[in-house]
């Protein structure tokens, strides 16, 4: 599942929270960190069965870029949700008539 959540707003900003969530085995929390690093492309058959790749180096990039950091909240236990997420704080866009800027 994928959301964005505004947690707080003022008149010029919001601080949005963007999260990806999934189902499955979990990340051992030893392990976290480690997935953040670059894989995939170096053919890594580990990072590569488990799903790892350059996906989460990708975006990890664009929220540093923009002011934020990547997140790993990943309990290892049956029907326990991991979740990927950055929170950015955003300018409002301005309402013009015939648009937004």
């Amino acid at each position: 599942m994928v959301s964005a959540t505004v947690l707080e707003k003022t008149e010029e900003t919001a601080m949005v929270k963007f999260a990806v969530t999934d189902t499955g085995l979990g990340v051992p929390e030893d392990k976290q960190k480690g997935i953040m690093e670059l894989r995939g492309q170096t053919g890594d058959a580990e990072s590569q069965s488990k799903g790892f790749g350059i996906g989460l180096n990708v975006t990890s990039g664009f929220a540093v870029v923009m002011g934020g950091a990547l997140e790993v909240r990943s309990p290892v236990a049956n029907n326990k949700d991991s979740e990927f997420s950055f929170t950015l704080e955003l300018e409002k866009a301005v309402q013009l008539e015939g648009g937004t800027v």
